[in-house]
């Protein structure tokens, strides 16, 4: 482990130069905006896929309601990444 530590710290200028990089940091932010829709959207993929797998059978309705939103939600993120990453991109520059 200490091995693996060492090359990190050897590299550090580097990394640091590349967490700095503004473009990267605007894709960050944009997934970091985007972290409660995915929690809140994997909720749901739990409740449709968890049942079975202990034995729970759970209406089809219900199940096709479950995957639905899951759907809905997870394909809001992609359009909800792109916009809060341009905004994250055009914005004032933050530290992180």
């Amino acid at each position: 482990m200490q091995f693996i530590i060492s090359r990190l710290e050897k590299h550090q200028k580097l990394f640091e130069k590349i967490s700095r990089n503004i473009y990267l940091m605007a894709i960050k932010d944009g997934f970091i905006a985007a972290m409660p829709i995915i929690l809140f959207s994997s909720v749901f993929i739990l409740l449709s896929n968890v049942p079975p797998l202990i034995g729970i059978t759970i209406p089809t309705d219900l199940n096709a309601w479950f995957n639905k939103i899951y759907n809905y939600t997870m394909g809001f993120v992609g359009f909800y990444v792109a916009g809060t990453t341009a905004k994250a991109l055009t914005g004032p520059l933050t530290s992180a």
